[in-house]
């Protein structure tokens, strides 16, 4: 099964941005090797772009990647998460995975934590969780699509007074991490993305 089709992704989006134009920022002019140039003829001067390509692990790009809005109405709290990127979130290795808390509050103290994430589930043949290169159909796929928005709706306890929501990103989900005895805290630590609060009237 395919694990990186973020190429594939931009095509079927049909955006005309490149992956250099979000992670490898803005262009500028410099001369490229002055000491290397035809005689008689001045140093060529071109675009030049950072070679530090921009992740989670390096950058605060996952700050640009998606909108995270929360909304606090009687019963209910409803989560926008709008995806800003011509690609799926997450995107690329196959173990990666967004996740969702929304925890309620009443007053400072923590009532109650609901989550959703976000990720392809891929099986092997005997039907057991793994990643892409050993598996053999894809289960489900909850990813965010290019542009997309989500809405998601949260059962709200009748005594919450606050939501707040806290997106993040985990280079291989959580769920990954004991069947494939990953203990590294650069793959197991989540990476926020964004954080939105409401009250309740």
């Amino acid at each position: 099964i395919p694990g990186y089709e973020t190429g594939t992704e931009l095509a079927l989006a049909s955006s005309n941005e490149r992956c250099v134009d979000c992670h490898m920022g803005t262009p500028t002019k410099q001369v490229i090797a002055p000491h290397i140039s035809k005689e008689g003829e001045p140093p060529l001067v071109r675009d030049v772009r950072s070679h530090l390509f921009a992740g989670a692990r390096n950058s605060d790009i996952l700050s640009t990647t998606l909108n995270l809005l929360v909304d606090a109405t009687p019963g209910k709290a409803t989560v926008r998460i709008q995806n800003l990127t011509p690609h799926r979130v997450p995107t690329g290795f196959s173990g990666r995975s967004g996740v969702l808390e929304v925890v309620f509050f009443n007053g400072s103290k923590v009532i109650q934590t609901q989550r959703a994430e976000f990720r392809a589930i891929h099986l092997n043949q005997e039907g057991q969780e793994t990643l892409s290169y050993t598996a053999t159909r894809l289960k489900s796929d909850t990813r965010l699509k290019p542009y997309e928005i989500k809405t998601l709706t949260f059962v709200s306890p009748k005594e919450a007074t606050k939501v707040e929501a806290h997106l993040s990103y985990f280079l291989l989900s959580p769920s990954l991490h004991e069947t494939l005895g990953i203990e590294d805290p650069v793959f197991t630590r989540p990476y926020p993305i964004a954080k939105a609060a409401a009250f309740f009237k």
